[in-house]
C-alpha cells in the first residue's frame, strides 16, 4: 500500500511540474472551456438566481476570442423566487487588451436568448407562466490568468438586458448581473507552446 501511495504522489508531482514548466507563448488558435456555478443578481428580484455556467472559446487571433456560453438555471437561493426558469444562451466575440502573456483582460458584447418562465404570486397558489424565448443583449468584462499550458483562472462579470412581455400579467425586466469565476482548461497545438 505504501508503494502505491508513493507512486501516486510522485506521479502527481511530475505532472504538476510539467504543467508549471510550460508557458503559453501565443493565444492564437487556442481553444478551451469550463463549467462553474454562477450567482445572478436580477433587478427587482430580492432572490439570488443560481446557474450552472458552461462556456467554450476559440481565439482566431491573439486579441479576439469567439465564445459560446450556456447558463442553465438551477433555481433561486430562497424558496419563493421570482423566476421559475431563466436559462440563457449567448454567443459572440470578446476583445482582449493584451496580445499575449499570462494576464488576459477582455471585454465583449454578445447577443443571446433566454428561455424564461416567471412565478405568479398574485394567485392563492403560485403558478409558473408558460415558457417564453426572450432576446438578450449582454456586455461582459473579465480577466483570464493563464497559469500553465493546460489551464487558466478566470473571473467574468456579465450584464444581461432583456424584458419578458408575454405569458405574464405584466412586463418583467430580466436585467441581471452574473458573476463567474473558476478554472478554465485549454486545448492547444504543440506549435503554440514552449518549454522554459
Amino acid at each position: 500500500m505504501e508503494v502505491v501511495k508513493f507512486t501516486l504522489i510522485m506521479l502527481m508531482l511530475t505532472l504538476s511540474g510539467s504543467l508549471i514548466s510550460q508557458d503559453l507563448t501565443t493565444r492564437q488558435h487556442l481553444t478551451g472551456g469550463t463549467a462553474t456555478i454562477s450567482p445572478g443578481f436580477q433587478k427587482n428580484n430580492q432572490d439570488i438566481n443560481i446557474y450552472l455556467h458552461g462556456l467554450v472559446y476559440f481565439y482566431p487571433e491573439p486579441n479576439v476570442s469567439v465564445n459560446g456560453e450556456v447558463y442553465w438555471f438551477l433555481g433561486g437561493q430562497e424558496q419563493q423566487t421570482m423566476m421559475a426558469e431563466n436559462s440563457s444562451l449567448v454567443f459572440g466575440v470578446n476583445y482582449h487588451f493584451a496580445k499575449d502573456g499570462k494576464f488576459d483582460p477582455f471585454v465583449g458584447v454578445m447577443p443571446g436568448l433566454s428561455l424564461v418562465s416567471a412565478n405568479d404570486y398574485t394567485l392563492i397558489r403560485p403558478v409558473a407562466s408558460e415558457m417564453s424565448v426572450v432576446p438578450l443583449v449582454t456586455i461582459n468584462a473579465g480577466l483570464n490568468f493563464h497559469l500553465a499550458k493546460w489551464c487558466n483562472a478566470f473571473v467574468n462579470l456579465r450584464y444581461l438586458k432583456g424584458t419578458l412581455v408575454e405569458h405574464h400579467n405584466e412586463a418583467i425586466s430580466l436585467d441581471e448581473l452574473r458573476v463567474s469565476f473558476g478554472l478554465g482548461f485549454n486545448f492547444y497545438g504543440k506549435d503554440f507552446y514552449k518549454q522554459k
